[in-house]
């Protein structure tokens, strides 16, 4: 009797150990399932970087913007508009219309968006051109207003990283993010003054 005993434990501990094992085999297939479902996921995101740079003639006060768009996702992207937001004097703009009773003060960023590309697919003969993982499109405004926006007194006082922001817009998503590196280039009377990343 006492052996029937013996071996029915023995049953029911080779049973709880199965269970056990069971249970932790499905919460570790639970975690690999959702670890690679979240890497496919951020695979098919869209992913950019941004280079900017400038041209300024202090004689002329004319120049030229860039930005370079850097595909570093997986897949072809296919850009719309690139934008190019800088601040703007709070004077150009009326402070907003506060709602009757309202006591409380807030801080509005005066920002400008200034357009360097858009598509006009009614306009284009040519077909959207994906911008394959890797490679990089640079979009140019030849004729800024270097009086208006000062870029080039940003760029002494080391704010152009702060003050710069960019819009790009593709045919999935949009992405508003500061340029990951900058440069510039001053034609002046004592010569040309380059500063590379």
């Amino acid at each position: 009797m006492s052996n029937g005993k013996s071996s029915d434990w023995f049953a029911r501990a080779i049973a709880l150990i199965a269970v056990s094992l069971t249970l932790v085999s499905l919460y570790f297939t639970h975690r690999t399932y959702t670890w690679q479902t979240k890497t496919y996921q951020e695979s098919l995101e869209e992913k950019i970087l941004l280079r900017a740079g400038f041209k300024y003639v202090v004689e002329k006060k004319t120049g030229s913007v860039s930005i370079d768009v850097v595909n570093i996702g997986m897949h072809p992207i296919n850009i719309e508009s690139v934008q190019i937001e800088v601040p703007c004097d709070p004077k150009n703009f009326p402070p907003p219309k506060l709602p009757v009773g309202c006591d409380e003060c807030f801080k509005i960023e005066q920002t400008c968006s200034l357009m360097i590309y858009r598509r006009d697919p009614t306009r284009s003969n040519t077909s959207l051109k994906a911008l394959e993982s890797g490679n990089e499109a640079t979009y140019t405004m030849e004729s800024w207003d270097f009086v208006q926006y000062p870029l080039q007194e940003w760029a002494k006082t080391k704010e152009l990283q702060d003050e710069l922001w960019f819009q790009v817009s593709t045919t999935k998503k949009k992405f508003r993010q500061h340029p990951i590196s900058s440069w510039y280039e001053i034609n002046d009377s004592k010569g040309v003054h380059i500063k590379l990343p």
